[in-house]
């Protein structure tokens, strides 16, 4: 099987730590749940689930998820973050989403984001946002943190969409008024499971 492709980041700079040991069979177990997920299809069950198996996950945990060179992991990682707000971890995230290298992975960072509403969650999106939609050949995951602006900051993105407009032109992207629908949608579904997480 051949490797996923690898982004060349736009932010070479962040510094993302990577986990010089293998993930142990516990950790990854605790992950499996919170890998494939759309959240947009979750039923009240599944809601139930997911509250349940994320009160197994830490921060020390799901950090050691997000350091590990591999999607699937900072995937899984990502997803716990927003359903437990490991506010904790926004810079992490927020470094993660710049050094942008691994495929699958932007939207549940910007998720996450969104969900911790930090000062920093708005920055990192804002300086995401400035570069990319200046990189006309770049598709990354500027939908998506465009949605998660729009989120937190609805005014910050309305200053934003003529570059948006002139960088989305010549692409087949999804509607930005559709992505952020489905964006709030996701966000419901990950309040709703926060709200039967009992510690």
């Amino acid at each position: 099987m051949s490797e996923l492709p690898i982004k060349k980041p736009l932010f070479p700079e962040v510094n993302i730590p990577i986990l010089e040991h293998e993930l142990s069979d516990e950790v990854l177990e605790k992950s499996f749940s919170f890998l494939d997920l759309d959240f947009t299809t979750l039923t009240e069950s599944d809601h139930i689930e997911l509250a349940l198996a994320s009160k197994e996950a830490t921060e020390p945990m799901v950090y050691q998820l997000l350091c590990n060179y591999d999607w699937r992991t900072r995937l899984s990682g990502a997803n716990i973050s927003a359903i437990r707000d490991f506010k904790g971890l926004d810079v992490l995230i927020g470094n993660l989403l710049l050094s942008n290298k691994l495929v699958y992975v932007g939207k549940s960072y910007c998720l996450a984001l969104a969900s911790f509403d930090t000062l920093y969650a708005k920055n990192v999106l804002s300086q995401y946002l400035a570069i990319h939609l200046t990189q006309k050949d770049c598709y990354n995951d500027s939908i998506d943190a465009m949605c998660a602006l729009a989120y937190l900051e609805p005014t910050k993105v309305q200053s934003l969409l003529p570059q948006w407009i002139n960088f989305s032109e010549d692409k087949k992207l999804r509607k930005l008024a559709h992505a952020q629908n489905h964006f709030e949608r996701c966000m419901q579904h990950i309040k709703d499971i926060q709200e039967l997480i009992v510690y």
